[in-house]
């Protein structure tokens, strides 16, 4: 889902780079709704990793070079796999201490 959303965070970059001219867009840039994401977006730790990004830069660069596009959406791409990734690891770990805690209880005999 992660992967989705950034595809469509590029798809409205795209639109937007039509619209608006690169001074108009800074002038105009509105802000981010990073709750909205946070809602949104299944794996938390993307949106927080994007936003720590974004605050990083003080001067955000708006630029219309298709390179420079691809190349921060593949980032980010890359960042949110890498979520899905640690999210699916976690997944397995709280399974397995399922497994283990009811193996050591007696449940079973409860009645």
């Amino acid at each position: 889902e992660a992967r989705a959303e950034i595809e469509a965070m590029r798809g409205v970059h795209r639109e937007l780079m039509k619209k608006f001219k690169i001074e108009e867009a800074k002038a105009n840039a509105p802000e981010i709704d990073w709750a909205y994401y946070a809602e949104r977006v299944k794996s938390s730790d993307v949106v927080a990793e994007m936003k720590a990004a974004y605050a990083a830069n003080p001067e955000f660069k708006v630029t219309t070079d298709s390179a420079d596009i691809e190349k921060d959406f593949d980032v980010m791409i890359a960042s949110a796999e890498e979520a899905g990734v640690k999210s699916q690891q976690a997944i397995k770990d709280l399974e397995a201490s399922l497994l283990a805690i009811e193996a050591d209880s007696d449940y079973a005999n409860i009645t």
